[in-house]
């Protein structure tokens, strides 16, 4: 690419944003909060122009996520909508539950999408957020398909998002409750595939 763009910082990828450039500060913020920045590429490098394979939930695993879900909105006698999201934030599966509330459908994917995007719990953003700037507490809520409050939880497989759980319709604390016991559903899956599927 030539000397131009030799030191040019690179887009994130993977990782967890250790060795931010100092000038980064926006990214050094978010690191600070242990959030998984996905790193940095020298652009620089000709190793590094390949293809990313990205890992993702499928389908069938989003299957059995989703009736984990529901049947711990059942023992809690809830009534949620639940999103379940790919590890590109592509809605692979949806359920509304009958009296559930009309708008919670857009909050679970909401939940989804920011749980998968920053590969965190969407509840632990209260506390995240205090230790940032008042700028970023103001504008990031304001941010499209954000939701900073319990009830997104993200599938992490070696650190990386590879889809996510988004709950809407109970009391925060149960809508964490469903989400993780889908989490949870596909965890018990990946660690014994066999005898799960088709029960």
């Amino acid at each position: 690419m030539g000397e131009a763009h030799s030191g040019l910082l690179s887009f994130l990828l993977e990782g967890r944003g250790r060795n931010l450039p100092s000038s980064h500060a926006g990214y050094a913020d978010m690191s600070r909060l242990g959030l998984p920045l996905k790193g940095f590429i020298s652009m620089n490098k000709a190793s590094d122009l390949s293809i990313r394979r990205l890992s993702t939930i499928t389908l069938p695993l989003a299957m059995e996520a989703m009736r984990a879900a529901l049947d711990k909105a059942g023992a809690l006698s809830v009534r949620v909508s639940i999103s379940i999201v790919d590890a590109a934030g592509g809605l692979i599966h949806l359920a509304h539950m009958d009296g559930a509330p009309l708008q919670c459908r857009d909050i679970a994917l909401n939940k989804a999408l920011t749980a998968v995007g920053f590969a965190v719990s969407t509840g632990s953003w209260e506390s995240r957020l205090k230790e940032m700037s008042a700028s970023v507490r103001q504008g990031l809520p304001l941010q499209p398909h954000m939701a900073l409050f319990g009830g997104g939880e993200p599938v992490l497989l070696d650190g990386a998002a590879v889809g996510a759980i988004g709950v809407s319709g109970a009391s925060e604390q149960d809508d964490v409750g469903c989400a993780l016991a889908a989490v949870q559903a596909i965890h018990s899956l990946l660690e014994h595939p066999s005898g799960h599927f088709g029960n």
